[in-house]
């Protein structure tokens, strides 16, 4: 027997091995941080809708659109004033669970300049001691009504920097991008509304690493549903890119979540 090739080979089998795993490690590495990813856009669907339930509530003069009880009843809801500007506050105490099982606790401020149907108006949201289900929100949240598209659908700019805080991991997010109300602004109904949100944005996770994060098919987010119905997310890591698709327009809260080499993780966003 060859002693020295029998140990190169060896050596060699031994590296291949290490490299498998290293690219397993890299590939896990990156399809968790796509997994960060649809715990941010389950948090953005939540705050989505508790900012945009007082304050965009459909066109024809809100005429039977009472938006107080579209949240739970321990929800303490109160305004500065009857005018603009003005100050909304939302309590939700210690836990309130809405009906679709989500649960909010501490207290969203919204600030507007004006009624944000009108252009030029600005919506500022800030947080205190503010969870969905276990996951901590602060920071800020900005949007300027820039008036109606060529479709007549109004239109917004959407300015986000906060931080998600889970399982005492802190994720600090920041986000520039479009709202288009495609649906629901020319009815009645307070709980009809469809957004179609573009845009990108950057995320560093608690090591210090950035990812960036561009949306490359829009982000349905569905007022009916309840989750981002569809669209898709390409996340640039340190580990290589991957994507979160949120489906075809199903009403369901999974996302996949792809890796670099093609691996998949299906996520419920439900669970985050």
């Amino acid at each position: 027997m060859n002693t020295p090739k029998v140990i190169l080979g060896m050596s060699i089998i031994a590296f291949s091995i290490l490299l498998g795993s290293c690219k397993k490690d890299k590939e896990d590495k990156t399809l968790d941080n796509t997994s960060d990813e649809a715990i941010s856009a389950f948090v953005e669907k939540t705050v989505e809708s508790d900012e945009n339930t007082p304050t965009l509530r459909g066109g024809g003069g809100m005429t039977g659109c009472n938006w107080q009880q579209d949240f739970p009843s321990c929800a303490v809801i109160s305004e500065s004033s009857e005018t603009y500007p003005k100050v909304i506050s939302i309590d939700f105490g210690d836990g309130c669970t809405n009906e679709n099982g989500i649960t909010r606790s501490g207290i969203i401020f919204i600030s507007l300049t004006d009624d944000l149907m009108n252009e030029g108006a600005v919506r500022t949201v800030t947080f205190d001691n503010y969870h969905v289900n276990n996951v901590q929100i602060a920071g800020t949240r900005v949007t300027t009504n820039n008036g109606v598209n060529g479709n007549g659908q109004p239109t917004f700019t959407r300015v986000v920097n906060v931080d998600i805080t889970k399982n005492g991991n802190t994720i600090q997010r920041t986000f520039n991008g479009s709202l288009t109300w495609i649906s629901g602004y020319d009815t009645e109904e307070c709980g009809d509304n469809i957004f179609s949100m573009t845009g990108s944005g950057t995320c560093t996770r608690p090591n210090g690493n950035v990812c960036t994060r561009t949306i490359i098919e829009p982000l349905i987010i569905d007022r009916i549903c309840g989750y981002i119905t569809d669209g898709l997310v390409e996340i640039q890591t340190p580990n290589g890119t991957a994507e979160m698709n949120f489906g075809d327009g199903t009403c369901d809260d999974v996302a996949i979540v792809t890796g670099p080499n093609g691996n998949e993780r299906t996520v419920h966003l439900h669970q985050n």
